[in-house]
């Protein structure tokens, strides 16, 4: 288990957006009169965050926040409180008596795993505490400090949950709560599991028919191309040869469904032209070779614009299985990408950023990812942080040999040759660092100077393969804490 770093959320964002329309939709069903409104500026002051913690298996929830007894489980906990200056609104003292403002905190939770749901039933909700059923705020005191401890009783399962929480004044106009939201700061924590129990994952009564056969267990993989300019020399191998592999494909993992995606980048300058998307959904997933086979087939290059391309977008729509169907229950389930080209990081128009990939991932238990690219874009920080935490590898490529090996290693993971027993270790996200500024983007070169390895990347690379303590994110250190960060306002 291992925390989100926290930011802070910008006047005027999605989440912002997405907050009202929550709020909304609570006003609706209240019995009194609100009005909800964004402050016109920003606070002079900070959010504190005097202890940050992550708990699991052997640490207990509620330690830091004085939780008697400690709780058991994966998750969080943290206290944040509010310091204001300057022209910042003060919290009461003594019910108002000596002036200040009536201040609350509203938090919103997305997360996949509902508080009292079963793992896998997404939740997106106003989080308030029990017993206040009347008002959105956390918690029904008015209080410049927050605390939280969120976490879920399953440790063997993958699990996301994200928190948007946000300051808020309450006044009185007649007989309307007018609420007044301030800044707010993005927090949360993930569970991640790289390797499942068997009984989790076989859909067989008896598990040793996965042990004893892991070619037994059903596969979902979805194969995104990025079919721009510089791709041009790869296709005509893939239509050629893809019908041998996935011929060895289905022969390994008979019960095996693929689907076919593609992305060029937006169809506006400077980012691209007429004609280009940022994904297109080719073919649902499908366990008919031939339906596979005239999809990659029917691929063709062109376009794309400037060097980074619309790949965020490309993962999380299908992650999000959009015009896909949709991912099968006790499945592995793969995504595999070739790409030549960095990320819009973050995307225009979508605001996509990497961790929107991994969030996505997760959601889907997680979906492991795997990515094939030139040599001088495997080390690319973001790129290597996404894969290792959803379970995958970047393979950097730039010979026939590396994409054979590259392609041989990626089949023996994905085909189940490696299910085994949950070994309780997450990545450390400080390895490499959570969020690093990208390299510096390189022009795409000549596709015959990068892609002619791809000529047996699919001919070639099938004949190869045989049968064959949690750690929290590194945070500022205030206050002699060393669980603190601060975020302005």
């Amino acid at each position: 288990t291992w925390l989100k770093i926290p930011e802070p959320i910008s006047r005027g964002s999605a989440a912002q957006n997405e907050l009202l329309g929550a709020l909304i939709g609570f006003q609706q069903k209240s019995n009194e009169k609100w009005s909800f409104e964004f402050a016109s500026q920003d606070l002079e002051g900070s959010f504190d965050f005097r202890g940050y913690l992550a708990c699991g298996y052997d640490d207990a929830c509620g330690k830091l926040i004085r939780l008697d007894p400690p709780i058991g489980g994966v998750g969080a906990e943290t206290s944040v409180f509010y310091k204001p200056t300057g022209d910042d609104p003060r919290p009461s003292v003594l019910g108002g008596l000596f002036g200040g403002s009536q201040l609350h905190w509203i938090q919103r939770v997305k997360s996949n795993h509902g508080l009292n749901d079963e793992h896998g039933v997404n939740e997106d909700v106003l989080d308030v505490s029990s017993g206040n059923t009347t008002t959105p705020y956390y918690a029904s005191e008015k209080s410049a400090g927050f605390s939280d401890a969120p976490r879920r009783s399953d440790y063997k399962n993958n699990h996301t949950w994200d928190a948007d929480l946000y300051l808020a004044a309450e006044t009185k106009e007649g007989d309307v709560r007018k609420v007044t939201i301030y800044n707010g700061v993005s927090w949360g924590w993930r569970n991640l599991t790289f390797r499942r129990d068997q009984a989790d994952i076989c859909p067989y009564t008896d598990p040793s028919k996965c042990t004893l056969n892991p070619a037994n267990v059903p596969m979902d993989l979805a194969m995104v191309f990025d079919t721009t300019g510089s791709m041009g020399a790869i296709m005509g191998y893939v239509k050629n040869e893809m019908r041998n592999t996935s011929k060895f494909l289905f022969n390994q993992v008979p019960d095996t469904r693929i689907a076919v995606v593609d992305y060029k980048d937006f169809s506006v300058s400077p980012f691209g032209g007429l004609g280009d998307y940022p994904y297109r959904a080719v073919l649902p997933f499908s366990s008919n070779q031939s339906s596979i086979n005239a999809a990659i087939g029917g691929l063709t290059t062109g376009g794309g614009g400037d060097t980074p391309e619309s790949l965020l977008s490309a993962l999380v729509r299908t992650l999000r299985t959009e015009n896909l169907g949709y991912w099968r229950n006790k499945v592995k389930k793969s995504v595999i990408y070739i790409t030549d080209a960095p990320a819009h990081d973050p995307e225009p128009f979508t605001g996509y950023t990497w961790g929107y990939v991994v969030d996505e991932s997760y959601l889907v238990d997680p979906a492991i990812l795997y990515a094939i690219v030139p040599n001088y874009l495997k080390d690319d920080p973001k790129l290597t942080m996404v894969t290792k935490w959803t379970g995958g590898r970047v393979f950097g490529v730039d010979s026939p040999s590396d994409a054979q090996k590259a392609l041989a290693a990626i089949l023996a993971e994905i085909n189940g040759a490696e299910i085994a027993t949950n070994t309780g270790t997450t990545p450390d996200p400080s390895d490499p660092p959570a969020l690093p500024n990208p390299p510096t983007p390189r022009s795409v070169p000549e596709p015959s100077s990068l892609w002619g390895f791809l000529a047996v990347l699919l001919a070639g690379g099938h004949r190869l393969l045989k049968k064959s303590k949690c750690k929290s994110a590194t945070v500022r250190t205030v206050s002699g804490s060393d669980c603190a960060v601060v975020i302005k306002g």
